[in-house]
């Protein structure tokens, strides 16, 4: 088994290995193939937070090519990979409730360390328990904001979003969440911001698995990152009610700090502690 770098050459070979959204948003992508069947026999991605650390993001190695070396050659590649791009550290997460069987074993028998200070845990609330106070039509309308569905706003304009977000220092979380395809997020439960201009000035995007909603980003620029965001969590609570029932849970990782506390807020603090997330860390 051989480990190499994926790019535009021989993507194609790993594409049934790795969803296309994922390896668009990767600074870094390993592949292990077999070089007698010519078959992919796992993907390692991850993407560059800030200038030394890489976060792992997705990993998988095929079920017929696991405890055989593939997982540890898919590893070892991508570390002397890391090593060429001058990173400083590795960290790769993952959840209890979705372990891989063997995953730890694998990557601490590589060098990596659990990282005990990054436990995160996961929590969710209902639908039901999300209330928003206040008059929410005066507040966007005296701002001058409005409020849409994504699936109302055109490739074109995401693209003008990404772009008018660099230009103000938008929010990490909001800057890299144009990096992914619009098409990525929940259409109809996924929300913007425009302002006067029609400019994208605020997202609230997540991703639906059957009553569960997971926030990906609740943010927004500059003065419009106040009570102005409480008009896309008020439509985001009206068309969850109706598409997935006032019983469907909203799901918030605490890295999402802005999420965490605006959420808390309008729940009363009614949040269900859900999961797990453990963190390792390899030192270069």
């Amino acid at each position: 088994m051989t480990g190499t770098l994926i790019n535009e050459s021989n993507s194609g070979k790993f594409l049934g290995a790795v969803p296309e959204d994922i390896l668009s948003v990767s600074d870094l992508a390993i592949g292990v193939y077999d070089e007698e069947s010519s078959t992919a026999c796992g993907v390692l991605c991850a993407e560059a937070i800030g200038m030394h650390t890489l976060d792992i993001i997705y990993i998988y190695v095929a079920e017929g090519w696991r405890l055989k070396g593939a997982g540890k050659e898919l590893v070892n590649t991508f570390i002397e990979a890391a090593k060429e791009m001058e990173a400083s550290e590795i960290i790769f997460s993952y959840s209890r409730e979705n372990l891989i069987d063997g995953m730890p074993e694998l990557i601490e028998s590589c060098g990596f360390v659990r990282n005990e200070e990054e436990t995160k845990t996961t929590y969710g609330v209902t639908l039901n328990e999300l209330s928003i106070s206040g008059n929410v039509e005066k507040e966007i309308k005296a701002v001058g904001v409005t409020v849409l569905p994504l699936s109302e706003i055109d490739d074109k304009k995401w693209q003008l979003g990404s772009i008018n977000w660099k230009k103000y220092d938008g929010p990490p979380s909001g800057t890299r969440a144009f990096k992914r395809k619009k098409d990525s997020y929940e259409q109809d439960l996924s929300f913007v911001l425009l302002d006067k201009n029609q400019d994208i000035v605020g997202l609230l995007l997540g991703i639906r698995s059957g009553q569960e909603y997971e926030v990906r980003t609740l943010s927004a620029l500059g003065k419009y990152a106040s009570n102005v965001l409480y008009a896309i969590i008020d439509q985001a609570i009206i068309a969850g009610r109706k598409i997935m029932g006032k019983d469907a849970m909203i799901i918030v990782k605490p890295e999402h700090q802005q999420s965490m506390e605006l959420l808390e807020h309008i729940s009363s603090g009614e949040y269900l502690r859900l999961d797990e997330d453990v963190q390792y860390k390899y030192m270069l």
